[in-house]
């Protein structure tokens, strides 16, 4: 039988796979994007599907990450083991080896995305890398944040 620590640990980490799924969706509505644009004249259906593919992972990526900082701010056991963590994803780098890998991918699709917006503009790769660029940036944001502390957060009685 699990304990209601152990449960709290499943859903948080359930909470952050749900986050990963939709900044996918929402990365992945970039690189559909040309094809829709191409595609326009003959159909506007793959324009539809990156459309919704877009808002379904926004205000999804958007609400998970809400949910999860919500969580954390309600965790009473969270705030005694951490009473003066308040550290934001975005204006952080390099906290954890997730966070080094998602940093560093985030560094390089944004070269990459620069580059190849400026002297290859009739591809897809821009939209490659945009879409990359997105879910790095996204995942700095979890990775390098209180929420990820949180989300791996082992309590004592866990632990017993």
């Amino acid at each position: 039988m699990e304990s209601k620590a152990q449960n709290k640990s499943i859903k948080r980490k359930i909470m952050l796979c749900f986050y990963v799924i939709f900044l996918v969706v929402l990365s992945a509505s970039f690189v559909f994007m040309p094809f829709g644009v191409q595609m326009a004249d003959e159909s506007m259906t793959l324009t539809y599907i990156s459309g919704t593919m877009f808002w379904i992972g926004f205000i999804g990526t958007i609400v998970t990450a809400v949910c999860i900082t919500a969580s954390r701010c309600r965790s009473k056991d969270f705030r005694k083991e951490y009473p003066d963590q308040k550290q934001l994803g975005l204006i952080h780098f390099f906290k954890n080896k997730p966070a080094i890998a998602c940093d560093i991918l985030m560094l390089v699709s944004l070269i990459g995305f620069i580059i190849t917006s400026i002297w290859v503009e009739a591809t897809i790769f821009p939209y490659i890398f945009l879409s990359i660029l997105i879910f790095s940036f996204g995942m700095h944001c979890m990775l390098n944040g209180s929420n990820y502390i949180y989300i791996n957060q082992v309590n004592k009685k866990e632990s017993d």
